[in-house]
């Protein structure tokens, strides 16, 4: 590379850094929409036994800090049934491969098969999900297997959420 090409390209990652820096509180305010209705289709997903007294939906204040952004709230969402809690804990909005990351675990248990997690997609078109979730080996539905890397991810859904917890619960 020429030192021409260098500096062209300097000038190029000075702009994109400029003008990310101007996007960010649109970022920011996106990430935070995305995260309440990620937390609405589990409510939505999970009606019926909230209706039936079977489980309960606590949102709680988060802080999160990162470099980009700084220090910023949102909240997380603890799913309370009998004898155990779930939790969905924002993690950011800038990771790797995904315009955010929300882990799912239940409280109280550090092991790392009992943790889904759920990433907001890249390349989402609007007519698919905009979240997909960590699948378990044994649910993988092959026609809908989404792979990031040596990852499987199915989309988000009624089924995949309920999945997901009668697998944490059991």
């Amino acid at each position: 590379m020429s030192l021409k090409d260098k500096l062209e390209s300097l000038k190029r990652q000075e702009e994109e850094r400029k003008q990310l820096e101007q996007d960010l509180p649109n970022k920011l305010a996106e990430w935070q929409d995305a995260i309440k209705q990620l937390y609405h289709s589990f409510r939505d997903s999970l009606k019926e036994y909230e209706a039936a007294g079977e489980i309960a939906f606590l949102e709680e204040p988060l802080a999160l800090h990162e470099d980009l952004l700084g220090g910023y709230s949102v909240s997380l969402l603890r799913i309370k049934t009998p004898g155990s809690t779930i939790v969905l804990t924002p993690v950011g909005l800038f990771v790797i491969g995904a315009k955010g990351r929300v882990d799912m675990r239940v409280h109280g248990r550090g092991m790392r098969s009992d943790r889904y997690t759920l990433l907001r997609r890249l390349d989402s078109p609007p007519s698919e999900a905009e979240w997909i979730v960590s699948c378990p080996p044994a649910r993988e539905a092959r026609d809908k297997v989404i792979k990031l890397g040596p990852y499987k991810f199915m989309p988000l859904s009624k089924d995949t959420i309920e999945t997901a917890l009668e697998n944490m619960l059991a």
